[in-house]
């Protein structure tokens, strides 16, 4: 008996396309669980990111290089990561890019339609602005939650009036 090629090809191409997935998720307990597993060294865990970092996701894209993080950490530790960040405004943003991929768990809504306000002051929800030789990201952190997130992200550019 003959199989004919269609039926071969078919799932096939069904296997090969779903090997070829090129997001990727990850979850640590800690940052010492991350560096075992050389999540910061591939990238995925930004320098910015406290050692004390615990409950830490992650997902990334290869192919259009995008990201969304959440961790936890100490307050004080969050607060020394956000003084070596650039504060921003919720207006300096541009609203949520479709491609960033989607992160399983908690994840302000707010934070995916930051063209305007947030509903939030700053003591509630920092909004930084993280760069550096290979990738842009937007960080939020809930003080009161002692949570952080960040996702690939761009600032607006400033329009002439305000330059």
């Amino acid at each position: 008996m003959r199989l004919s090629r269609r039926v071969v090809v078919g799932p096939l191409f069904v296997l090969v396309a779903g090997a070829c997935n090129e997001q990727q998720r990850a979850t640590y307990a800690t940052y010492a669980d991350a560096d075992r597993d050389k999540a910061a060294e591939r990238g995925w865990i930004p320098g910015y990111v406290p050692r004390s970092a615990t409950d830490i996701a992650e997902v990334h894209d290869l192919d259009l290089n995008t990201q969304r993080l959440r961790f936890r950490a100490p307050s004080a530790d969050l607060r020394s990561m956000a003084a070596a960040l650039r504060p921003v405004q919720a207006s300096e943003l541009r609203d949520h890019d479709d491609r960033v991929p989607e992160l399983k768990g908690p994840w302000p809504d707010e934070l995916d339609a930051l063209g305007q306000k947030t509903g939030r002051d700053s003591t509630e929800l920092g909004l930084f602005f993280a760069t550096d030789e290979k990738a842009a990201q937007c960080v939020a952190v809930e003080w009161k939650k002692n949570i952080a997130y960040a996702w690939s992200c761009n600032l607006r550019r400033s329009a002439p009036h305000d330059e």
